[in-house]
This record gives C-alpha cells, structure tokens and sequence, in this order.
C-alpha cells in the first residue's frame, strides 16, 4: 500500500495501475482466503480506501472485494 500511495508524479500513474491489476490478479485467483482471512480483507478495504482518496475509480473498481 505504501508503494502505491508514494507514487505520486504523472509518470507513476502506470505503477498505480500494474499495482491494483496485481491485485485484481491475487483476488480473482485466491477468492477463498479473501473469504477465510479477516485481516485480509481489512488490509484490502484499507487500500481501496486508498485508490478512493487517490480519485481513481478505475483502480477502486480493480481491488473490490465486495461480490466475493
């Protein structure tokens, strides 16, 4: 999450996104431990939380949880 908040130029706008897709890759493949590991899911809702502080709809929409 630290990496993701620092990258704060224009030219780290495609890190962010490779960040939340590496996300969206972990989520999709693992499903079951985002529904066994509560301290998962908080750490995931925190960096969603994140990417909304950030304006960036596009990486919040990646990194959702929520229809798992």
């Amino acid at each position: 999450m630290s990496t993701y908040r620092d990258c704060n130029d224009d030219s780290h706008k495609m890190t962010r996104l490779k960040i939340c897709y590496f996300m969206r890759y972990w989520i999709v493949t693992f499903p079951a431990e985002f529904n066994l590991d509560l301290g998962l899911i908080q750490i995931t809702e925190e960096f969603r939380e994140v990417a909304a502080q950030l304006g960036s709809e596009e990486h919040f929409k990646l990194i959702d949880i929520s229809a798992m």
